[in-house]
C-alpha cells in the first residue's frame, strides 16, 4: 500500500484472523447469491450504464463498491501498524484475487490460472478451516506452529486434544528465523496459533 510516497506493507499476522473472515465470507456471500438465483425469480432493474454487465460482475462490482472510502495518509499509516483489518484497497482485491468465480465472470483466465497455481502451494500449507483432520494426519511427523505474535515452534506433533491444542515434543523455538534454543516437549493453546504446517511442505 502507497503512503506519502512510500511502500508499506499490511501487517499479516495482526490481519490474519479478519482476512479468513474476509476471503469466507466473499465465499459464503456468492453461494447464496447463486442459491437465491435458482430459487428466487426476483424483478431485475438495472441502472444505465450498468446493463452490459451479468449477475455476477453485478455482484462482484457491488462487492467493491461497498468499500468505496477515502482515508487521510496519516490515518492510512495508522491502520497499517495498528489496524486488524486489512485496509481498504487490500480488503477488495485480495479475496478477489483469491476467488476463481471472480475470474471466470470478468474472462481473467489467462492472468488468473498463472496466479492461482501460486496460490496452491500456500493453500495446502495453510489450513484456516476444519483443521482437525489435518492435524491429525500429522501426528508423530515435524510441524512448523507460527504464533499470532510471530514466534514459530518446530517439533514432532505428538499429538491433538478435544480442543485442538497441540502437544509437540523435541520442540525448538525460532524468532524472526533464528533459532532461539531447544524446548523439548510443549503444549500449544489453539488460541495462539496462526498456522500450521508439515515441516517438509513448507521448506520445499
Amino acid at each position: 500500500v502507497q503512503v506519502d510516497g512510500t511502500l508499506l506493507s499490511i501487517n499479516g499476522s495482526l490481519t490474519a484472523n479478519e482476512n479468513i473472515a474476509d476471503n469466507g465470507g466473499l465465499v459464503a456471500a456468492f453461494n447464496a447469491f447463486q442459491l437465491l438465483k435458482q430459487k428466487v425469480n426476483y424483478p431485475k432493474h438495472v441502472f444505465n450504464g450498468l446493463k452490459r454487465f451479468n449477475d455476477e460482475q453485478l455482484f462482484f462490482i457491488h462487492y467493491a463498491f461497498r468499500q468505496c472510502s477515502k482515508m487521510g495518509q496519516i490515518w492510512l499509516r495508522q491502520r497499517l501498524s495498528v489496524g486488524q483489518h486489512s485496509v481498504t484497497p487490500a480488503r477488495v482485491n485480495v479475496p478477489l484475487q483469491n476467488f476463481p468465480k471472480f475470474a471466470k465472470a470478468f474472462k481473467y483466465f489467462v492472468y488468473f490460472q498463472t496466479f492461482y497455481r501460486q496460490k496452491l502451494k500456500m493453500s495446502a500449507m495453510i489450513q484456516p478451516l476444519n483443521p482437525k483432520p489435518f492435524l491429525n494426519a500429522l501426528a508423530g511427523k515435524p510441524i512448523i506452529c507460527k504464533l499470532k505474535w510471530g514466534m514459530e515452534y518446530r517439533g514432532i506433533l505428538v499429538s491433538v486434544d478435544g480442543y485442538m491444542n497441540l502437544h509437540l515434543a523435541n520442540s525448538e523455538e525460532y524468532i524472526d528465523g533464528t533459532n532461539t534454543g531447544a524446548l523439548g516437549e510443549i503444549l500449544i493453546r489453539c488460541n495462539n496459533i496462526l498456522w500450521v504446517s508439515a515441516a517438509d511442505e513448507a521448506e520445499a
